[in-house]
């Protein structure tokens, strides 16, 4: 099923509509790193890794389009600043603090997962495990505080925390999150195909999976996330809903093919791992 065609129309249209990438970029380069999603004045720096899934997206339809450096740049910058910023040490909501019940560490996690994939990606160069794999925790040991309500808003973000591990090497540790007693109601049918998957790979390294069954379960389900029309479910009452940024999905499951199905590496191989998106 090959959507290549697809993503390259949708970025040409992109970059001709009044609000799409050239405007943004204008505005950025024009008005400077604070012109929109000032996270300076957020509770959470979450809008950092915007960045990210715009030169993502970007690339996806060209991988070689000059956007994709500057937005990577953008999200870089951003992300090193607020890595150092002393909001992460604080939980006094006067100077609206991160380091706040609900919120913390997580928030600290996706902007090291974040910048790990950032650098990696406009370095073309493996990803920093280490970072990834604490990111991942942070992630999951916030999501997990969460109940009732907001645990269904919630299983989307743990189950992210097991793809960053699998990515980071921790394969051991990804399944071991498969134990968990919470349910997973909201999101059954991804959480069904991600265990499945995740559980299937060989404990031992290199960890690639040989069953062509297996490179199926994780095609088919692929095929459907990375039509570029694509639009995750909030209301779906047979499990099918998901939360977060299906661009980020799109990516941290083309780097599982590119691991545990392709058996090669990552670093070096970025313009296949963003190709198999659109492929």
């Amino acid at each position: 099923m090959n959507f290549k065609d697809a993503w390259l129309a949708q970025l040409k249209t992109d970059l001709s509509s009044d609000g799409g990438w050239s405007k943004i970029v204008e505005n950025r380069e024009l008005n400077g790193f604070y012109c929109s999603d000032d996270w300076s004045k957020l509770a959470r720096p979450g809008s950092l890794a915007r960045d990210l899934e715009n030169a993502v997206e970007v690339a996806v339809g060209e991988y070689g389009h000059p956007y994709v450096r500057k937005f990577l740049g953008w999200a870089i910058e951003g992300l090193e600043k607020a890595l150092v910023d002393p909001r992460f040490e604080s939980d006094d909501n006067s100077m609206r603090g991160w380091k706040i019940d609900g919120i913390f560490p997580g928030n600290h996690g996706q902007v090291l997962v974040a910048l790990a994939l950032a650098r990696a990606m406009r370095d073309d160069a493996e990803p920093d495990s280490a970072m990834l794999a604490q990111g991942a925790r942070e992630i999951a040991q916030t999501e997990m505080q969460e109940s009732g309500s907001y645990w269904s808003q919630a299983q989307s973000g743990y189950m992210r925390a097991i793809n960053l591990l699998l990515i980071a090497g921790e394969v051991a540790e990804a399944k071991a999150m498969f134990k968990t007693r919470k349910k997973f109601a909201y999101t059954q049918q991804h959480f069904d195909w991600l265990k499945t998957f995740a559980t299937a790979i060989p404990d031992q390294p290199p960890h690639v999976l040989t069953d062509p069954a297996m490179h199926q379960h994780l095609q088919g389900k692929f095929d459907m996330y990375r039509n570029p029309a694509y639009v995750a479910p909030s209301k779906d009452d047979h499990g099918g809903n998901l939360t977060g940024s299906i661009t980020m999905l799109r990516l941290e499951i083309a780097l599982l093919k590119q691991k545990f199905i392709l058996g090669q590496p990552i670093g070096g191989r970025w313009g296949g791992v963003i190709a198999h998106i659109s492929e």
